[in-house]
């Protein structure tokens, strides 16, 4: 029942990713039109500014308020009132600042940021609720009018990346006037009557992730600063379109473990914990296994369809990439033990732990092997991040891993990946009929949960047509 639960969360919570994901794929080729990969490259830096300026602005109570939100001991209201207080205040700050030093020059970066903070704060508020289709449909909505917005700016006014970032801000600013609107007979935004206890609880649960997200902001910037020192602004722009069409792995990461947290916080309690941890592992391992051998397998012909001369390049590394962001989501969903002990020092630890294992290898691989070393170390990094958690979780949860499996299946991907890379002395039909045959190894040994899910599939539709 728990894993039908999780099931329907995360597909749910997949209709709003896939919805934003489908826009934002879609731009890719109007980006790779209209931006040159300097251009490009400029953005690809500014949205990881973005991740690390959220994280101190709101002290990371975007997540703090989500995780006490499933805690039913607590007033929601008062959990959301605080934690709206104690994110207002540095961004009123930061905002009068920003006004003032400059002479009002950048207060629109100001405000990109503060409403970037606030729309993730009150999405992390309607997942607390459990409110999971608003939710989807806000995620939907940010991205719509976003995008429509920063089209127009790109291609009639010519802007630039600037102009994704004004569209950025109006799509932030529609959504969150969506999202207060939709739950206002929930929330009632006060300044009184909040104990002093919960301040400080929310604090000594968040705080400690504002280290943990620079970290992860460590392991996102660093190969794009090195890139940029070493290879040039271009590649990095090549470098970025590549995350950005591996981000089909990131969207089923995000869809499941947006819906897994929840699952995980609220069965921390159960007996059968560890057991459905690993239940749920062999289904996420063998899942991704597929998706990725998959996205392999397709994803030159699509680069050739979707993507510019100028950005063609990027279909190399994608592949590469989407394993990395496969070990990021099992670090993830192994990670997510701490929160829902509230032993968030442990997330703290291990994200800085792998995000200097990232530099070094950054540092070691880029300037010989150019954004294939940035792609190798990120591959490296996730998967020593997965590694140091499941082992500084044995005691808690034992994780069952089938390492045979997972070695095999990536074999076979890296295969399919270096026969589409490298001429070799056959024809192109035998090299199709080659990978075509490895892809279907790796779905006959992992055909066990291919029948599960679609015998998951088949009842669901059964029992809502009856």
């Amino acid at each position: 029942m728990k894993n039908i639960r999780l099931f329907k969360d995360t597909f749910i919570y997949g209709l709003g990713d896939i919805g934003a994901k489908l826009v934002g794929f879609l731009l890719i080729p109007i980006y790779t039109r209209y931006l040159s990969s300097d251009d490009y490259g400029d953005y690809s830096l500014w949205l990881t500014y973005q991740s690390i300026f959220a994280a101190f602005l709101s002290l990371q109570l975007v997540e703090g308020v989500y995780r006490y939100l499933l805690d039913e001991k607590y007033n929601k209201s008062k959990i959301i009132n605080a934690s709206f207080i104690m994110i207002t205040i540095p961004i009123l700050i930061f905002l009068t600042l920003a006004f003032f030093i400059s002479n009002g020059k950048y207060l629109i970066i100001g405000l990109y940021f503060a409403f970037y903070v606030y729309i993730q704060f009150f999405k992390q508020v309607v997942r607390g609720l459990k409110k999971i289709n608003l939710f989807s449909i806000s995620s939907v909505i940010a991205v719509l009018t976003s995008s429509l917005i920063s089209i127009y700016y790109v291609i009639t006014l010519n802007s630039g990346y600037i102009g994704i970032i004004y569209g950025s801000i109006c799509g932030y600013i529609l959504t969150t006037i969506f999202i207060v609107i939709k739950i206002r007979n929930d929330i009632s935004l006060s300044f009184y009557r909040i104990p002093y206890s919960l301040f400080k609880k929310l604090l000594l649960f968040s705080i400690p992730l504002i280290p943990s997200a620079l970290s992860w902001w460590v392991m996102s910037l660093s190969d794009r600063l090195l890139i940029d020192y070493y290879v040039g602004k271009a590649p990095l722009g090549i470098y970025s379109i590549a995350l950005s069409i591996s981000g089909v792995i990131l969207l089923f990461n995000s869809m499941f473990q947006k819906a897994w947290q929840t699952s995980a916080i609220e069965n921390y309690n159960d007996v059968n914990n560890e057991k459905n941890y690993n239940e749920v592992f062999d289904f996420i391992l063998r899942g991704f296994l597929i998706v990725i051998s998959l996205f392999t397998l397709l994803i030159k012909p699509l680069s050739f369809i979707v993507l510019g001369k100028e950005f063609f390049e990027a279909w190399i590394y994608a592949p590469i990439l989407s394993i990395a962001f496969m070990f990021q989501l099992f670090g993830s969903f192994i990670g997510t033990y701490y929160w829902s002990s509230k032993k968030i020092k442990g997330e703290l630890y291990t994200s800085i732990l792998a995000a200097l294992i990232n530099i070094v290898l950054n540092f070691l691989l880029i300037p010989f092997f150019g954004l294939m070393g940035a792609s190798i170390a990120t591959v490296l990094a996730y998967f020593a991040l997965w590694l140091i958690r499941v082992y500084s979780l044995r005691k808690s949860i034992l994780l069952s891993i089938n390492y045979k499996l997972l070695f095999t299946c990536l074999l076979a991907i890296v295969s399919i990946h270096l026969l589409n890379i490298v001429t070799l002395e056959i024809s192109n039909f035998y090299k199709y009929i080659i990978i075509s045959l490895i892809e279907l190894y790796v779905l006959y040994i992992n055909r066990n949960i291919i029948i599960k899910l679609y015998l998951t599939i088949k009842k669901r539709i059964s029992s809502i047509s009856e």
